[in-house]
């Protein structure tokens, strides 16, 4: 993410904040790339829930998405949590993921996972 795109973001994030203290803030992210000083900077507004979608398991990870790295990504969400934030993820249905796939991802460290049914048109 370009500096001033990941500032203007942060300020945006703390400007709401400010005009709102009693509101709950949650944030989706972008997968980082291992970019740890863009996550922290990201993460380190005054929102309270950072959200990044994994998007699918990780035996399908490299087809759905052949940009990212599963476990960098799953290195995001534990710096996350690490950071103090509660973490969401989420990832979609009917890509090919079987049962026990999407119970190991459910089951994974990361608090709150969300699952999307992918309809196919």
């Amino acid at each position: 993410m370009p500096y001033l795109l990941l500032l203007r973001w942060y300020q945006t994030v703390v400007e709401t904040k400010n005009l709102s203290p009693y509101i709950t803030i949650e944030t989706l992210i972008p997968d980082v790339k291992a970019t740890w000083g863009a996550l922290e900077r990201m993460i380190s507004a005054d929102q309270e829930v950072v959200s990044q979608n994994m998007e699918t398991v990780e035996r399908l990870y490299r087809a759905i998405r052949p940009q990212a790295n599963y476990e960098k990504s799953l290195e995001q969400l534990k710096r996350i949590k690490a950071y103090g934030k509660r973490s969401k993820s989420g990832i979609m249905l009917g890509l090919g993921e079987t049962d026990g796939e999407v119970y190991n991802f459910w089951t994974i460290y990361v608090p709150t996972n969300r699952i999307f049914q992918q309809i196919n048109t």
